[in-house]
């Protein structure tokens, strides 16, 4: 009797112990299953949207684990650009060595890398590649066009040192393939020589202009433009040397006279008769004066044709 009693206890303890734990568990369980239930073509419509969703490769999801220059690496190495990967690389290696040798005060050491800038590494790529695929097809214009477009990029950019880099790949295009447009050759010779003038290598932008002007001799519009970029340079070294500047003002007198701008070729000429007086050759310095004295009065300018007055009065002293 006694253990019919014990039992009988256990019995109704694990009976209300089960009744605690289905009023606490399993009953709010079971009611929220009930009510949260969708209703079937809810369901199906799901399940047809999961099914339509494109699932990721494991090179999809590497991308976001990857930094963007890893990502756009591994992108260029997958698709054969093996040389377009190893010049991205030198770029960067380059950068990064400039900013150690200019040192922390140089303005250009705090600007960021390019590896951190996402729209310019995507543009360099980018256009890398095609450069390499217009290569291997023998489509050396595109070629040409490909780099001319980093460097212009990088002008607007004022990344100045990735710009003039692809202008002197672009010349290095021009002068390899001789089926390009010579245009192209006259063209590649004003960019590196503007970008020499930009830099103030001036020595190395006269090389430029004057084989862009030797260049561009059957192309008129071309070679007008050749003589005015040489006329600005000519006296941009007559002011810095000051033991050639006769020569220099001279030159870019010369010049003028065949950039079919009036304007700019009487200016040159007063620049030169002041030349010839500094230097005492006091005929010389009348004949240009004179030029400038009578093109001012005709075109009606006041403030040159006071200039020249007062020059021609120097020489007559």
């Amino acid at each position: 009797e006694a253990a019919l009693y014990r039992t009988k206890a256990a019995a109704e303890t694990v009976g209300k112990e089960k009744s605690a734990f289905y009023r606490n568990v399993i009953l709010p369980s079971k009611t929220y299953r009930e009510t949260s239930k969708l209703p079937l073509p809810q369901v199906k419509n799901a399940a047809t949207v999961y099914e339509k969703q494109t699932s990721l490769q494991k090179e999809d999801t590497e991308k976001y684990r990857s930094s963007l220059r890893r990502q756009l690496s591994i992108d260029m190495l997958r698709n054969g650009h093996h040389r377009s990967f190893r010049e991205l690389c030198s770029i960067l290696a380059w950068q990064k060595e400039d900013r150690e040798r200019l040192g922390p005060e140089h303005p250009l050491h705090r600007r960021p890398l390019l590896d951190n800038e996402i729209d310019k590494m995507r543009k360099l790529c980018t256009f890398l590649t095609k450069a390499e695929e217009a290569e291997r097809h023998s489509q050396y214009s595109n070629m040409y066009n490909s780099y001319l477009e980093l460097a212009c990029y990088f002008l607007k950019t004022d990344d100045r040192w990735l710009s003039d880099y692809f202008y002197e790949k672009c010349l290095t295009v021009a002068q390899t393939y001789d089926k390009l447009d010579p245009q192209l050759a006259a063209e590649a010779h004003l960019n590196v020589g503007l970008a020499g003038e930009r830099g103030g290598d001036l020595m190395k932008a006269l090389h430029s202009f004057e084989k862009y002007r030797e260049l561009s001799e059957n192309y008129p519009k071309l070679k007008l433009d050749a003589s005015l970029n040489l006329t600005r340079l000519y006296m941009k070294l007559a002011e810095r040397r000051s033991d050639d500047v006769l020569q220099y003002v001279l030159k870019a007198y010369e010049a003028s006279t065949q950039s079919g701008d009036k304007k700019v070729e009487n200016e040159t000429s007063y620049k030169l008769g002041q030349a010839y007086l500094e230097y005492g050759d006091v005929d010389s310095a009348l004949k240009y004066l004179h030029a400038y004295y009578d093109w001012c009065q005709k075109e009606g300018d006041d403030e040159g044709f006071g200039r020249a007055s007062e020059a021609l009065a120097t020489c007559y002293q």
